[in-house]
């Protein structure tokens, strides 16, 4: 986890954006590494010590008598309250999913896709850049216009993603 987030911040272009991951990495990880510590101090349970061998297929068994009533009832009402309908997605040409050429993401295409409807479109870009991105820069690299496409992209994205940003979460310890 550390190696993934690392590497993601090699990108980031803000520092208070940087900063708000680090901290909150660094609060995790000293959290884990307590309940780590408290966990290995527990005495450990020894097999030996059973009364009686384990039986897995009958320690599985769990019966429900008491709960058939109860489930033919709630499959019944759900069965008559309503008709299944065939589902018809609402996005029309404006999504960009599954990118594979990031020049798609110029000319305030994102920002377009971003208005119709934010979270698909955020995600659709996350996932294009994390299933193409390396791909297409390879291919683009000695292209002089890759730069600027990927310029239109951060701008793009970074506005469009900014109101899901919030302060750090305090941690219940």
């Amino acid at each position: 986890m550390r190696v993934k987030v690392a590497r993601r911040l090699t990108n980031v272009l803000s520092r208070d954006l940087f900063q708000f991951v680090h901290d909150a990495a660094t609060e995790t990880e000293t959290l884990l590494s307590k309940r780590w510590t408290a966990f290995q101090a527990v005495e450990p349970i020894n097999p030996t010590s059973l009364s009686h061998a384990p039986d897995f297929v009958a320690d599985a068994h769990i019966p429900l008598n008491n709960s058939y009533k109860y489930l033919r009832e709630a499959l019944d009402t759900a069965s008559h309250g309503s008709s299944p309908s065939r589902f018809i997605p609402s996005h029309d040409e404006s999504r960009l999913c599954n990118v594979y050429d990031f020049t798609q993401f110029t000319n305030g295409r994102l920002e377009k896709a971003i208005a119709v409807d934010h979270r698909i479109a955020i995600a659709d870009f996350e996932l294009s850049v994390e299933g193409h991105l390396e791909s297409w820069a390879a291919a683009y690299r000695k292209n002089d216009d890759a730069s600027e496409v990927i310029a239109s992209c951060i701008q793009q994205y970074y506005t469009g993603a900014k109101v899901f940003m919030r302060p750090t979460p305090k941690i219940i310890r």
